[in-house]
């Protein structure tokens, strides 16, 4: 890929055909970073606004 727009447009597109088609999606969870007493269910409130930017920041970085 020549650009972070094009990336972006290329995984838009393949999210579009799974969110069509696909009847289950799987997501390996422990590639998120995202704590695991978040992941099984305790409330992201309890998470600073800051440390959620930061995960989503690392699932774009890891990418």
């Amino acid at each position: 890929m020549s650009s972070d727009s094009e990336l972006s447009e290329a995984i838009n597109s393949i999210f579009g055909w799974y969110h069509q088609h696909a009847t289950t999606c799987y997501v390996c969870l422990s590639d998120t970073a995202i704590p695991i007493t978040a992941l099984l269910g305790r409330s992201l409130s309890e998470f600073g606004v800051e440390e959620r930017f930061l995960w989503a920041q690392r699932r774009f970085h890891e990418a």
